[in-house]
């Protein structure tokens, strides 16, 4: 969010229109970022009695601290917070008595998404039914079938943003009317990616985004979007528009790792929104850019002079950081809104250690087959995004066990290295592929019956397993050192005469035969 936008949001009675500005999705996280837990305590040490901001109509900023408390896993925070958040509810989503009988979507939306995502019952939130009172805001005409709007005597001020908490919220309470909230919002994408602010008047037979915007919106608006679908990977449209949506993202995207507001000014805040879209969608090399951007408008720890009381706050930008190290934070709402909104994408903080775990079969595989790598570590809920050396990859949602990531292997064998990573640090792990191969076992030619005949075979797997035939009979097994040499025999107890050595290591599919003959 700009400054600008803040301006704007503060001539903006009660609680409607963007009041609903904040990061939309972050699940909680196992292994959060000093940098990130740094801002997150920030934060929890400027709550009062659970709030960020005291006033109700500002409840939108305090969900904003809900959720970077929940990115770094602070769980009495957010119990904090949605207790406060409860007692207020209704100054947030309505506007009695000046606006009677008044719902506004945006809020509704956004207030619904947060408990369900903090662990809270939405239909019996502060005396308040959040699913309804969401689900009576959704249009069931034709032209704007899926669409949010509020009731109010005021007029509809509801917009993109809203529609992507609606379509994460609903969907996650399983709302009969979440697969339209979700297609409506899926015509909010125009044809380079972006999603648009403003929804076509109600009037208006097209209420997609056929042009892009006339006016850039910035960032903001996109990362919501990317956002509020994350959960909804499953479907193929979902998939193509999130794709379609980061890669705009990553095209707007300054080399620093920045992202720009509609006034063209590098910010925390939009970048924060667009870190945490791309990291939640797996584009981590751009996720840990935009993190090491925040961390550095960020106050580090050891700060001395009128910041050292203010460790891990995180600046609008650099401007603002420099002047608050010379007079100290003389702003402190912009401070607070910033470092809310950023703290999420310090989980993709790359100087942060991993905690999660990489888990190959401790065996050979075959070539040519499929192999699950088990990933451990990682908190339900929590974003894990998983690629191997053979160019496959995922984005896995944690469910509070171990998780499944499918290998396919080349026929032809190669080790496949598969690294994961929730944001801080990357954990790796290497499958071992053993492809077939025609082995060449050496020995001696002339072998004297009862002694033993010793054999050599090369270019095998580090501690592959060989077992040697003779005519057929077993009569050796062992394993390939570390540099994958096989060194064994046999006792030649033999008929004296021509006979066949045949060598297979750890598969059928690797062998070699050598000939060699018994004398008296």
């Amino acid at each position: 969010m700009t400054s600008t936008t803040l301006r704007r949001l503060a001539a903006v009675s009660a609680g409607f229109a963007l009041a609903v500005s904040g990061l939309g999705t972050s699940p909680a996280s196992a292994d959060p970022s000093p940098a990130g837990g740094s801002a997150a305590g920030w934060i929890t040490g400027k709550l009062v009695n659970g709030q960020l901001f005291p006033e109700g109509f500002n409840n939108g900023f305090n969900i904003d601290a809900g959720l970077a408390e929940l990115a770094m896993g602070n769980t009495a925070a957010v119990g904090q917070i949605r207790d406060a958040l409860a007692g207020s509810i209704n100054d947030y989503i309505a506007f009695e008595p000046d606006d009677p009988g008044s719902t506004y979507a945006g809020p509704t939306a956004k207030a619904l998404s947060f408990v369900v995502r903090s662990g809270g019952d939405p239909t019996s939130f502060g005396g308040v039914n959040l699913v309804s009172r969401l689900e009576a805001t959704v249009s069931s005409a034709p032209a704007t079938a899926g669409r949010i709007a509020d009731i109010s005597t005021f007029g509809d001020f509801a917009n993109t943003i809203g529609q992507s908490f609606a379509t994460q919220g609903l969907a996650a309470v399983n709302s009969p009317k979440a697969a339209s909230v979700r297609a409506f919002l899926l015509k909010q994408q125009c044809p380079d990616g972006e999603f648009r602010l403003a929804f076509s008047d109600p009037a208006d037979p097209q209420q997609g985004c056929i042009t892009n915007p006339a006016a850039p919106t910035g960032p903001d608006v996109t990362a919501y979007a990317v956002l509020g679908l994350q959960d909804q990977y499953a479907d193929p449209m979902v998939k193509a528009a999130v794709d379609k949506a980061v890669a705009w993202l990553r095209s707007i995207q300054a080399a620093d790792g920045s992202f720009t507001d509609e006034d063209s000014k590098p910010n925390s805040n939009s970048t924060g929104l667009a870190g945490a879209a791309l990291g939640q969608s797996c584009a981590v090399d751009a996720a840990t850019r935009a993190a090491a951007w925040i961390r550095g408008v960020q106050v580090p720890p050891g700060q001395t002079g009128p910041l050292a009381g203010d460790v891990g706050a995180v600046a609008f930008g650099p401007a603002e950081l420099a002047a608050a190290q010379s007079a100290g934070i003389t702003d402190l709402q912009q401070w607070k809104v910033s470092t809310a909104q950023a703290t999420p994408t310090l989980a993709w903080d790359p100087a942060a250690p991993a905690t999660v775990q990489v888990k190959p079969p401790s065996k050979f595989v075959k070539g040519g087959s499929h192999v699950r790598v088990s990933i451990t570590g990682v908190a339900k809920g929590e974003r894990v995004c998983v690629s191997d050396s053979t160019g496959g990859s995922a984005a896995l949602t944690g469910t509070g066990a171990a998780l499944s990531y499918e290998v396919t292997t080349a026929r032809k064998g190669g080790d496949v290295t598969v690294t994961a990573t929730t944001g801080p640090g990357k954990a790796t792990g290497t499958v071992k592929v053993l492809g077939k191969a025609r082995l060449k076992p050496k020995l001696a030619k002339t072998v004297h019956r009862g002694h033993r005949a010793a054999v050599t075979v090369k270019k095998l797997g580090a501690k592959e397993k060989v077992r040697l035939y003779v005519d057929g009979r077993l009569v050796a097994r062992g394993k390939a050192n570390k540099k994958g040499v096989f060194k064994g025999g046999f006792a030649a107890k033999l008929k004296v005469g021509k006979h066949k050595l045949k060598v297979v290591g750890q598969f059928k599919n690797r062998t070699g035969t050598a000939a060699f003959r018994v004398v008296g």
